[in-house]
């Protein structure tokens, strides 16, 4: 990102430029939870559902509790975006609030208030959701330029290291492009399921 970190202001000016460059909406936008991605694309793409990655949920709920309850929140926390339906995470949730109330109150109070974003993927059919749960394509993307870049100890110049980022993510785009997403051929813009 650069030496504004990762601020609103900062992904704001992302966004604009993939605005700028065509980008007409974002049906929906998952992200790790940081606040300055989601207050950006509601500044630059409002109509956008913004959602709460439950990979990362799930972990940064993990590192409030005890370490005793380390295993029970996970399960927990899983039982509610898995669940099939809008009254299936609501039963998830309140069993999950019952069961920690006393033991883990800090994490209740992050869940309670992120539910909507952390149950937004619910509202599209049940083959998209599978890739809208979580932030996973775009960490695997980042992954791979990690174990790319990490084999080439030096790089002569920026323009080196730019090289290879711009080779490897054409490498990646292709991939991806070639790549058939079950239940998204279905899905018109602005339908949910």
């Amino acid at each position: 990102m650069g030496s504004e970190g990762e601020s609103s202001h900062a992904w704001r000016e992302i966004f604009r430029e993939l605005k700028k460059r065509g980008v007409e909406r974002i049906e929906i936008a998952v992200a790790g939870g940081l606040p300055g991605i989601e207050e950006a694309v509601g500044a630059v793409f409002p109509e956008a559902d913004r959602r709460l990655c439950c990979v990362h949920a799930v972990r940064n709920a993990g590192t409030r509790v005890r370490r005793s309850d380390c295993s029970e929140v996970p399960s927990g926390l899983k039982a509610i975006y898995q669940a099939p339906d809008g009254k299936g995470t609501e039963a998830a949730l309140a069993s999950f609030e019952e069961c920690r109330k006393k033991r883990c109150p800090q994490p209740l109070r992050y869940r309670r208030e992120d539910f909507c974003r952390l149950t937004a993927h619910l509202r599209y059919p049940e083959e998209v959701r599978l890739y809208v749960y979580a932030a996973n394509q775009l960490e695997g993307i980042d992954r791979e330029v990690k174990r790319r870049t990490e084999t080439i100890e030096v790089f002569s110049s920026e323009e080196s290291l730019l090289s290879v980022l711009c080779l490897v993510l054409k490498n990646e785009n292709e991939m991806l492009g070639r790549r058939r997403l079950r239940g998204f051929a279905e899905l018109k813009p602005g339908e949910e399921g």
